[in-house]
């Protein structure tokens, strides 16, 4: 299996969209599975959602075009993310990963770290982007 960590807040969402999902952003999102058969994994604060977050996440994309499957959340507490990644990694039996984010503080230190490809809040995810993760993803762990 092959799984992108998304981080939905400059990424998926900029601030030229006042951080609301972009339709753009998700076609450039399903392009990646696409071309990869990679899963998601939320890895954000928008994880927290009431009842099934991993269905709330999914509905709600989906209602913005995406055709990708979410399949799980990074663990709820406030700890590093990238702790909360390679822990997610070393439980899940996977082939290849990529974490996509723009802010990298509590990631950087972490074996995660190898495979972060850092956005911006202002351009948020884009071809090039894109074509680094599926590097990744095609270049396993």
């Amino acid at each position: 299996m092959k799984v992108i960590f998304l981080d939905f807040d400059g990424v998926i969402t900029t601030e030229w969209s006042s951080f609301k999902i972009e339709h753009e952003k998700i076609k450039l999102l399903n392009r990646l599975i696409e071309e990869t058969g990679a899963k998601v994994v939320v890895s954000s604060a928008w994880r927290y959602r009431d009842g099934d977050p991993v269905k709330s996440l999914q509905e709600q994309l989906e209602g913005h075009g995406f055709k990708g499957e979410v399949i799980s959340i990074t663990n709820l507490n406030w700890e590093d993310r990238g702790k909360e990644i390679d822990d997610w990694v070393r439980e899940h039996d996977i082939e290849s990963y990529v974490v996509i984010d723009d802010d990298v503080a509590d990631i950087v230190g972490y074996k995660c770290a190898d495979f972060l490809i850092k956005t911006n809040m202002q351009e948020g995810l884009t071809d090039d982007v894109v074509e680094v993760a599926k590097a990744l993803l095609k270049g396993g762990r």
